[in-house]
């Protein structure tokens, strides 16, 4: 009986000293890329967040304080982290350290870190990263989380829900959905004799005015990209399906790529470059970014981005006269729906913990606060933040706004069609040939050879 006694006092002693020893941060696996450090103990004023746990909830047990990262982009570094403040203020259990990464390469490093078990906790995606790193087994699925906490997923619109979809799980959480629309140079318009009140609203009418601006000012009409994948495919698949055409068939078992309507709009595109001419020289090194930067120094007379330009394009010209509109479009509007959702990743060290803050994230009254477009949440849309008249074509954009293909291979096959297009867009091939290329890679593909 003693030394059965005398053994049980061991086994309390060892669990007091692991008691006592257990108060501290748990280390952060951060994963590859420097980030900056935005956690902080600070406890100021918080906000309130749909679902988020209450304030004296903590993401470990009995009272231990975990640490999470968070991978967000660059742009973000103003916002995130007061809106870590407060949400570690509701959850004096959760620290979140914020690592902020360029969009330039920002795909690939996630790629691998994700690849090698490596990443952070949680993790900001571009909305056509998700389900392809679902399928990697790389994000957790949170449906159990969004059961438990009760978060009403038919506030998110129809589409930021599909690419979130693996399977029929949610694998994260839509914040930021956006369309783009035009902007136009309404002194350059003026210069070159046509009404800075009317911009155009055919896809014929911007090459037309093009022309025109270029015949009249010597300026470039329209600001292409030649450059970086998801700029590039962006520009076309607007074409291609606001011509009645599609990049998969119905049940995204093949390419649709050589269907006349989708081989008649690629044409359209290469034929700006090359045989209109209303596109810079440097159209084949110019990405989104670049087509911003000549847009505001008045080198290009049009551009086609996301609302997040606004700001930039005042910033970069605070004196220039600019106007915005709906695309203009071929046979109907369709634009590319884009943005950004928050998930979870499968070494997250505390998964609840981890959803806490996508869901904050996400919530109806933090999304509009971090997005730079607008919030996913349907209960946001008249948030004071949406209401200046230069934001309104983004706005009525997103009632047309298709998501893409919700299927692991989408991002592959936007660089396929990337890699195949550019030689049709410097005069190595015929579009219909780089198509039929394209499209039996991409066919490869999805069959899985």
């Amino acid at each position: 009986m003693k030394k059965r006694f005398a053994v049980l006092l061991v086994f309390a002693l060892i669990f007091s000293l692991l008691v006592a020893c257990g108060g501290g941060k748990e280390s952060s696996n951060s994963g590859e890329g420097g980030g900056t450090d935005t956690s902080s103990s600070s406890t100021g004023s918080g906000g309130s967040g749909t679902g988020t746990a209450d304030s004296g909830s903590s993401g470990g047990d009995g009272g231990k304080t975990v640490e999470l990262t968070y991978w967000d982009g660059t742009w973000a570094e103003e916002i995130t982290p007061e809106l870590v403040k407060e949400f570690e203020a509701q959850n004096p259990g959760i620290k979140i350290k914020v690592e902020y990464f360029p969009w330039d390469g920002m795909y690939d490093k996630f790629l691998v870190a994700l690849r090698n078990d490596n990443g952070p906790d949680i993790i900001n995606m571009a909305v056509d990263w998700t389900v392809p790193f679902a399928a990697m087994g790389k994000l957790q699925n949170i449906t159990p989380f969004i059961e438990q906490y009760g978060v009403d997923m038919n506030d998110f619109y129809e589409g930021p829900l599909k690419t979130v979809t693996y399977n029929g799980q949610y694998y994260a959480l839509p914040y930021r959905s956006e369309a783009n629309a035009l902007y136009y140079n309404k002194k350059i318009f003026a210069d070159a004799g046509l009404d800075p009140e009317q911009p155009p609203a055919t896809w014929d009418e911007l090459i037309e005015f093009s022309k025109q601006i270029k015949e009249k000012t010597g300026i470039a009409g329209f600001g292409q990209s030649g450059s970086e994948f998801g700029n590039f495919t962006a520009q076309l698949y607007y074409l291609i399906y606001s011509n009645g055409g599609s990049v998969l068939n119905e049940d995204y078992t093949k390419s649709a790529l050589t269907s006349p309507e989708a081989v008649e709009a690629a044409q359209i595109f290469v034929d700006m470059y090359r045989k209109h001419k209303i596109s810079p020289d440097s159209t084949m090194e110019n990405n989104n970014t670049v087509n911003r930067n000549l847009f505001a120094s008045e080198k290009v007379a049009m551009f086609i981005s996301g609302n997040y330009d606004v700001a930039a394009v005042r910033e970069a010209n605070p004196d220039l006269d600019f106007g915005t509109a709906l695309q203009p479009a071929l046979a109907e509007r369709k634009p590319i729906l884009g943005g950004w959702n928050a998930g979870v990743t499968n070494t997250a060290k505390d998964a609840e913990a981890a959803f806490k803050f996508v869901n904050f994230l996400a919530s109806p009254e933090i999304s509009p606060r971090y997005s730079l477009t607008f919030s996913s949440r349907k209960s946001a849309a008249g948030h004071e933040k949406y209401k200046a008249p230069e934001f309104q074509p983004f706005l009525e954009s997103l009632n047309y706004a298709q998501a893409m293909p919700p299927i692991p291979q989408w991002t592959q096959i936007k660089q396929i069609v990337y890699n195949h297009m550019q030689s049709a867009m410097i005069g190595d091939r015929t579009v219909e040939q780089a198509l039929q290329d394209a499209s039996k890679e991409i066919d490869a593909l999805l069959a899985g050879n």
